[in-house]
């Protein structure tokens, strides 16, 4: 709770409260008379414009706001994944469409110092991270940095998913969609077919080596393309809906500011220069 107390929106820019300082910079928000360090982003200010629903233009929508619909996913996209060949044809896949948790490795490292943390407590426990762990005594306990993004994965079976939250039951971790390599197609087109074994006796498709072709990953996540947003306030891709699949083609500011409708999801370190990085201690 310490981490998320710093808050979770990306410091995109300068723009008050949010500070750029250090070199390289790292991002600050200075609120309340308080200065935080965010560690760990899961959302940025919706720097795109919308149309026809009389909300404020971009430049209104200040960092902290209250207001849900002033904020975008932090997504990227990944061209290996989302392209069917190794060319470019210029289209933007949902397959490549990734949403990313972002770690701040620069405050992360501030938080193991306790380096002008703020807490509700008024206790930080960052530096404990270094010391021994039970029953050790002359021993460094040390940390582990864990992420684990399961938002859409889900695999058909005993769940609840028009529950809210969705209850999912057949997580799996994997992406669920092996249809993807189809060498008797040009263009890479799903067949439906598990492709032949090769040379070591697995199929170039069979990522799990289940001996089957998953292809439940290719329906998108039915909680997040049914899910309807406040009235005149909708900036969703018409159409949007369980009818897309991982090769239906998006603009740019449709993949920016909608969420990811299958498992795909990344993890981008920033500020993790030499000198930013957490402490290292031996055990001697």
């Amino acid at each position: 709770m310490e981490i998320l107390q710093q808050g979770i929106e990306r410091p995109y820019t300068n723009t008050a409260p949010y500070t750029n300082t250090g070199t390289p910079p790292t991002g600050t928000c200075v609120t309340g008379g308080r200065t935080f360090y965010p560690i760990v982003h899961l959302e940025q200010i919706n720097t795109w414009a919308r149309s026809g629903n009389g909300l404020g233009t971009p430049a209104g929508r200040v960092p902290g706001s209250t207001d849900p619909w002033d904020y975008m996913p932090l997504n990227m996209y990944d061209t290996r994944e989302g392209s069917k060949r190794d060319t470019n044809d210029g289209n933007i896949y949902l397959n490549g469409v990734m949403s990313y948790v972002e770690l701040d490795v620069a405050n992360l490292q501030r938080w193991f110092a306790c380096n002008g943390i703020y807490t509700k407590t008024g206790f930080c426990s960052g530096t404990l991270a270094l010391g021994p762990g039970p029953g050790q005594t002359n021993e460094i306990g040390g940390y582990i940095v864990y992420f684990s993004d399961r938002r859409g994965n889900y695999k058909a079976g005993a769940d609840n998913l028009t529950s809210n939250p969705p209850l999912a039951k057949n997580e799996t971790g994997e992406y669920g969609n092996e249809d993807t390599i189809n060498t008797a197609a040009s263009t890479g087109a799903p067949d439906g077919v598990l492709e032949p074994v090769n040379y070591n006796n697995v199929s170039p498709e069979d990522v799990n080596g289940n001996g089957a072709l998953d292809a439940y990953g290719a329906t998108p996540d039915p909680y997040v393309v049914r899910q309807p947003p406040p009235a005149g306030a909708c900036i969703l891709l018409p159409g949007w809906s369980c009818a897309m699949s991982p090769f239906t083609t998006v603009g740019a500011g449709v993949a920016a500011k909608n969420s990811v409708v299958f498992f795909r999801s990344a993890l981008r370190l920033s500020h993790g220069a030499f000198g930013q990085l957490p402490p290292y201690q031996s055990s001697m």
